[in-house]
């Protein structure tokens, strides 16, 4: 009786591991086959036509050169003699009203005549930039400290 019981029941577990004993459930969602989708995606349509504002200030210049008005106190850092105090005061004056021209950066207040020697030596290798102020990029006025801590190259 005993090897009769475990026959019956290697069998019903070799027929159950099968699928024999139940038969397969029709899924929940294949009753709603009514509802579809449109076949054209209303966004892309809509994308097309937008621009985005930040990519185009980061397509310009952004990442090789430091544009005064929208550059974080990081840009400074990587350049000798920038940083912190040139940094700082044109993070500083930049909060008050930005910069038109590269030519403003030389007449900021409180410039030694070493300072203002080491930003025409830089500005005569090309490093600054003056693009409109963005609000995406500078946004919450916090160019000092934005959160990215990565190293600086």
């Amino acid at each position: 009786m005993k090897r009769l019981a475990c026959i019956v029941f290697a069998l019903g577990l070799v027929l159950g591991l099968t699928g024999l004993f139940g038969q397969p459930q029709p899924a929940v969602a294949a009753g709603m086959t009514s509802f579809t989708l449109p076949t054209t995606s209303v966004l892309a349509e809509a994308t097309a036509e937008r621009r985005n504002a930040v990519e185009d200030t980061l397509k310009n210049s952004f990442g090789t050169k430091i544009d005064l008005n929208n550059s974080n106190i990081r840009a400074f850092a990587a350049h000798r003699g920038l940083y912190p105090t040139i940094a700082g005061m044109v993070l500083r004056a930049t909060k008050n009203q930005p910069f038109a021209s590269v030519d403003e950066l030389f007449t900021m207040e409180g410039l030694t005549d070493r300072q203002i020697t080491l930003l025409q030596k830089y500005n005569n290798e090309g490093l600054f930039v003056v693009n409109p102020p963005e609000t995406a990029v500078v946004a919450g006025q916090d160019r000092f400290n934005n959160g990215i801590y990565d190293d600086v190259k």
